[in-house]
């Protein structure tokens, strides 16, 4: 749902594409409390390399999380082009450190919709302005009383 002219939103810094890779260590996530229990990551996963996961518990111990597929408790799944990480529902809420090797950010379909919804709202509004400005033009030329 856009914000605009209520407020800006603030949209997330992506990282340039980097085919060499890049490690990237002690990402943080939360897993959400609801399905789908997935997490973006900040970067697309490496071909060819191990990502890996520790769940960190609220006293700060921290349990390694063993990829598999299915996805059972205490495990995830990887989808490396997308950089996303499935949980099973018993994770929700937990939070998870992701150590692996980057590649840049994906552009996740919800990004451009986000964006999108924006410059419509913009154009919207910009258009909404325009027609306001245009009666009050309209009464000062031909003499008559500008809307209330």
């Amino acid at each position: 749902m856009p914000q605009f002219p209520g407020s800006v939103p603030s949209f997330a810094s992506k990282v340039p594409k980097t085919p060499a890779g890049i490690a990237v260590s002690d990402e943080s996530h939360r897993v959400p409390a609801s399905a789908p229990f997935v997490i973006n990551l900040n970067q697309a996963i490496k071909e060819g390399t191990t990502p890996s996961a520790v769940c960190v518990d609220p006293a700060g111990a921290r349990t390694p999380v063993a990829e598999g597929v299915p996805v059972t408790p205490g495990t995830f799944s990887f989808q490396r082009a997308s950089g996303t990480a499935q949980f099973h529902s018993s994770d929700a809420n937990r939070e998870i450190t992701f150590a692996y090797t980057g590649i840049g950010s994906p552009v996740r379909s919800e990004d451009l919709n986000q964006i999108t919804g924006e410059i419509v709202a913009i154009a919207q509004y910009v258009k909404q302005l325009a027609a306001q400005r245009a009666q009050v033009l309209t009464g000062h030329i031909f003499g008559v009383a500008e809307p209330t």
